[in-house]
């Protein structure tokens, strides 16, 4: 894709991701609980935290600099580290 449809497509799925993300920090969809066995849906939660990061720094992108990804991130890296 052009680099435009890539920042793009980053923004859409940063965006999803921080409406998806409860106040406390987590997402809904990931069970927290699960023991690592092979695959383990935390890490999920890691992939979304670097997906609004990307698109909080990403020059060009819709998000760079949005204080509400920012936010969402933060509040995303404090619910993993009260975790794990």
């Amino acid at each position: 894709p052009t680099k435009a449809a890539a920042l793009a497509a980053l923004a859409a799925d940063a965006t999803a991701a921080r409406a998806n993300l409860q106040a406390n920090g987590s997402w809904p969809d990931i069970t927290y609980s699960e023991v690592p066995s092979g695959t383990w849906s935390p890490a999920i939660h890691y992939e979304r935290m670097l997906l609004l990061a990307q698109a909080y720094r990403a020059p060009g992108s819709s998000l760079q600099g949005d204080v509400a990804t920012r936010a969402a991130y933060l509040n995303a890296y404090v619910y993993i580290q009260t975790q794990f």
